[in-house]
């Protein structure tokens, strides 16, 4: 009986050092591994190859390759503990499988934000309006979400997915944008005299483009209001610094120059309650009886 107790003495011993032993390596395993990919994604973050890449498409495969080699470390701790490595590879693919199911959604903003990227849909830095009214300019394109900021300094969150299926414009996609601005002045106004306003206070602006044609013209004649149009164009980052401050320029040209804007005007007639009510004629009630009566006879 003691032999027997002693036996199972040593070998548990030796399976509770040797348990120990594959625990430590793999905790130090998780452990070196993922500071060593910090470490190894600052050192690529500035080297002078990544910087010359895109910032959208260094950023997108740089979380990729994150995410890509920190599965590897949990791999290779979960091989050190003894797992065997086609239990693991059957458990990832299961395990996969099932996060597939039910993460359909996640998978196609994936798939939507590698098709943002490789296809430089837009960029970091690019002011964009989505077909649903979204407006802002892209801070990151991640994984599965890209962030961007509107003009009131709030954060949107889009999934990818959804973003790669949908209308975008891309306000900065080109270094030059036209102005398109529409001024409605009273009938009676001089055309001309409207037009050199126009036209002046265009070519006085030092943000527009005087290489490219400037463009004003009598755009409508509609109920009340001449409609005058002004195209111009710009570098994209200038176009809304652009049309506030022309606004205010022509406004003060139109007042000095005697050009009125037409406005709505309502005709309101006031009436007594007596005036208000409808009567047929000035006869009372019984006067206009006993009339009904005398013609039925």
């Amino acid at each position: 009986m003691s032999e027997i107790i002693e036996y199972l003495k040593a070998n548990i011993s030796e399976a509770a050092v040797s348990a120990a032993m594959r625990l430590l390596g793999a905790a130090l395993i998780i452990f070196i591994g993922f500071w060593l990919i910090k470490k190894l994604a600052r050192i690529i973050v500035k080297a002078p190859i990544f910087k010359r890449v895109d910032k959208s498409v260094a950023n997108f495969m740089n979380n990729l390759a994150i995410i890509a080699l920190k599965a590897l470390v949990l791999f290779t701790a979960a091989a050190v503990l003894g797992v065997p490595t086609a239990s693991i590879v059957a458990l990832l693919g299961s395990f996969g499988l099932a996060i597939g199911l039910a993460l359909q959604g996640s998978l196609s903003n994936l798939a939507g934000g590698v098709l943002i990227v490789f296809f430089k849909t837009f960029r970091i830095g690019d002011y964009i309006e989505t077909s649903d009214g979204k407006a802002g300019t892209v801070i990151n394109i991640g994984i599965i979400y890209t962030t961007i900021k509107t003009i009131g300094n709030n954060i949107v969150v889009i999934p990818n997915g959804s973003l790669s299926n949908q209308m975008v414009t891309n306000y900065s996609g080109m270094p030059t944008r036209r102005l398109d601005m529409k001024f409605g002045v009273a009938y009676d106004s001089d055309v001309q005299l409207v037009k050199k306003i126009l036209t002046d206070a265009a070519m006085a602006h030092p943000l527009i483009d005087k290489n490219e044609e400037i463009f004003v013209r009598l755009f409508s004649i509609s109920e009340g209001t001449l409609t005058f149009g002004l195209r111009a164009w710009c570098k994209s980052e200038d176009h809304w610094t652009i049309f506030f401050e022309l606004n205010e320029i022509i406004k003060e040209a139109f007042d000095k120059n005697g050009i009125w804007i037409p406005f709505r005007e309502m005709d309101i007639n006031i009436r007594s309650r007596d005036e208000a009510r409808i009567r047929p004629d000035d006869r009372t009630v019984g006067e206009i009886s006993e009339g009904a009566e005398a013609t039925k006879q």
